[in-house]
């Protein structure tokens, strides 16, 4: 099913380890029940992070699990001199505004950008991602 994100995931731990994003995985039971990757160079003239790819897997939901994610997203934020986190929420995905609501996020516009990543098989696949942007702060001024 994840097969085309393999380069994704791939280029994701590589930036990583550079320092550039940090991955996090909820483990329950050991199964990994769920994700949030960070991005802390795309924005950080703004001093803002960008969490993205915050997954949880279907029968694991309403646990918790994504909270937990994304309090330790925004701890890991604070910690590297953040002021706000960011999150994208893709206009199909609009179920999901009222979690990131809970959470303190605030609508602060719309994005669209072009996203491009080389599927196993050498092929190059392009999409656009419109999406609303949600922020919240974290961190001192």
């Amino acid at each position: 099913m994840f097969s085309d994100h393999r380069h994704i995931i791939r280029a994701a731990f590589e930036r990583q380890k550079r320092g550039e994003n940090v991955m996090l995985v909820a483990l329950a039971d050991g199964f990994p029940a769920g994700q949030a990757w960070i991005d802390l160079v795309k924005k950080r003239h703004e001093k803002i992070a960008v969490i993205w790819a915050v997954r949880v897997h279907p029968t694991r939901q309403r646990l918790g699990i994504g909270q937990c994610l994304m309090t330790k997203a925004e701890q890991i934020a604070a910690a590297n001199a953040f002021r706000f986190t960011e999150i994208g929420v893709e206009r199909d995905n609009a179920g999901v505004i009222p979690f990131y609501r809970r959470l303190g996020y605030h609508l602060q516009g719309s994005e669209a950008e072009l996203f491009r990543y080389e599927t196993p098989d050498g092929r190059t696949v392009e999409r656009v991602i419109d999406q609303w942007l949600f922020r919240k702060p974290v961190g001192a001024p």
